[in-house]
């Protein structure tokens, strides 16, 4: 039972992501710019703990900096 409404709310999170992002964001290719900018002048390494990752846009740029959990 668990399994079936965890899957349920993973699709609906991910059929919803896009329409949350155009609204969060604007253009979302243009966001996705503007993240990997602000991230590449932060400049983190490591491990990166991200809270809230909300649709992802944010993980989708940090994950090429951070450090994989061993």
């Amino acid at each position: 039972m668990m399994d079936e409404i965890l899957a349920d709310q993973v699709g609906y999170y991910r059929r919803r992501a896009n329409e949350y992002d155009a609204t969060a964001y604007g253009d979302v290719a243009a966001a996705r710019e503007r993240i990997a900018r602000l991230v590449a002048q932060m400049r983190p390494s490591g491990r990166v703990l991200e809270i809230a990752c909300g649709t992802g846009l944010w993980t989708e740029a940090l994950v090429g900096v951070a450090r994989p959990r061993r």
